[in-house]
């Protein structure tokens, strides 16, 4: 049709994400106090000003919006052979117009102001504007149907079979136009809960192993059920911490590839998915001894408190990712009722001070830019310092611990100890010096779960235990 007018939506249509939703998120992440404000404007006046509220004080960048840029080039095919290109959308005025000013193909823009504009307000809004004239709507939810009725064309955006059939009911096959996107990859919610960074959990079984309980089968379950509970948690905070972090995400070399930020799952699953995740990790709890609850409950308030205000400064940051480390272990010996010793505790926090350490330089040295972050470019040699110190410290203390008072009681033969010390101090200095010439490229302790070399070490270190004291020759 020559001269035809398009309508075309925002969330979901043109863009793989909802606006409204991550300028809430963003909202609550940058204002707390004046989102919950916001929150109570709306039940007093509406969702338009709530809307408004939101942009104003938690602007989107559009520049960075997931976009279906294969639409887009359809929209400009449009335009080219003398179409009017109207964006139409729920989201607020303010958000229409930083999308159409940033685009440059749309004539006109309508949406929310007072009044919200979704279902059949967008089309008495679309009919208001452009009168009887036909034109083509391009939508994707069911609220649309209520525009789609009324509209000459439909254009839908990755429609199942049962909105195809209803399309079709009352139109002929050449009304009704449909894009689709590639298909998302398989994996895609693997790698939205980062499944990988489970294996972290099995840190709870440290302190099993250091009280001799590897053939205690009610501690092995105990500290099992610990190791899914914390990544229950860890994964339903991975999620909300993608979601708070979409915008920096995007302008990251790398993460602008996870699924939140590239639109393959919507904001509204993520939510869901982190609900599921961190109310199964705290059920676990109903089977476990009442002191994991606590170290569980502190794990999620620390690991909150990084994702989504401390990790932007520098060394605090770091300071917050050996503490979460160490609570894994903790965690371990909660659930198993092992006391865990002053050396454990101190060796724990320098050693895992070195692998947060670790974490950063890598990230300092292999990208140029860290949006959200603390940390200059300048910073990475101060950071290999002291990195690699306070994993010679945890050396130290690992030493100082074979001489301790108290150990011989638990290692009759301690001193077999003493052949861990070249082998932990080897495993340290190896992992930096992997970070230094650019080889390491993920979490240390996730690098150390795939390393042949980190196995044959973990290997030696079980042997040497074994000669020290027969932990497992123990199970009672």
């Amino acid at each position: 049709m020559e001269n035809e007018i398009w309508v075309v939506d925002l969330d979901h249509t043109l863009v793989r994400t909802d606006t409204g939703v991550e300028g809430v998120i963003k909202f609550l992440r940058v204002k707390p106090v004046r989102a919950l404000l916001a929150i109570l404007l709306f039940f007093k006046k509406g969702l338009g000003p709530f809307k408004e509220q939101v942009c104003k004080q938690a602007k989107i960048n559009v520049a960075l919006l997931p976009y279906r840029w294969k639409l887009i080039d359809l929209l400009k095919e449009s335009k080219a052979k003398g179409h009017r290109l109207v964006l139409c959308t729920a989201s607020h005025q303010i958000t229409a117009d930083a999308v159409a000013q940033h685009l440059q193909i749309f004539d006109d823009v309508i949406a929310t102001r007072t009044q919200n504009v979704k279902g059949a307000a967008k089309a008495h809004a679309i009919r208001a504007f452009i009168g009887e004239r036909p034109f083509l709507y391009w939508g994707d939810s069911e609220a649309d149907f209520q525009v789609w009725k009324d509209c000459a064309r439909v254009g839908v955006v990755n429609p199942n079979k049962e909105k195809v059939e209803r399309l079709l009911e009352n139109r002929i096959a050449d009304q009704v136009l449909i894009f689709r996107d590639p298909p998302v990859p398989r994996n895609v919610f693997i790698r939205a809960i980062r499944l990988h960074q489970w294996s972290k959990n099995l840190l709870v079984f440290l302190p099993i192993l250091g009280a001799h309980l590897l053939l205690d089968g009610e501690a092995l379950l105990m500290g099992l059920l610990g190791a899914i509970a914390f990544s229950f948690v860890a994964s339903g905070i991975y999620i909300l911490n993608d979601l708070s972090d979409i915008e920096s995400d995007r302008s990251h070399e790398t993460k602008k590839n996870r699924p939140f930020a590239n639109g393959d799952i919507a904001i509204e699953q993520g939510l869901i998915l982190a609900a599921l995740f961190l109310v199964g990790g705290f059920i676990l709890c109903a089977v476990l001894p009442e002191s994991f609850l606590l170290v569980l409950a502190g794990y999620f308030a620390l690991t909150c408190l990084y994702s989504f205000w401390l990790k932007k400064y520098a060394l605090l940051d770091v300071v917050l990712l050996a503490l979460l480390y160490s609570c894994r272990v903790f965690g371990g010996g909660a659930a198993a009722s092992v006391a865990i010793s002053e050396w454990l505790f101190v060796f724990s926090f320098f050693f895992f001070f070195s692998l947060a350490f670790v974490k950063r330089y890598t990230e300092l040295r292999n990208y140029a830019n860290l949006p959200g972050r603390g940390y200059r470019p300048e910073d990475k040699q101060t950071v290999f310092t002291l990195g690699i110190g306070s994993g010679l410290i945890s050396v130290l203390v690992f030493s100082l611990f074979i001489f301790a008072p108290s150990v011989a009681a638990q290692y009759p033969r301690s001193g077999y100890l003493g052949i861990g010390v070249p082998l932990l101090f080897f495993w340290i200095s190896r992992i930096w010096f992997l970070a230094a010439r650019g080889e390491m490229l993920e979490d240390p302790v996730v690098f150390a779960l795939k390393d042949r070399v980190s196995y044959g070490i973990g290997l030696a270190f079980l042997i040497i235990l074994l000669f020290a004291g027969g932990p497992f020759l123990r199970g009672d």
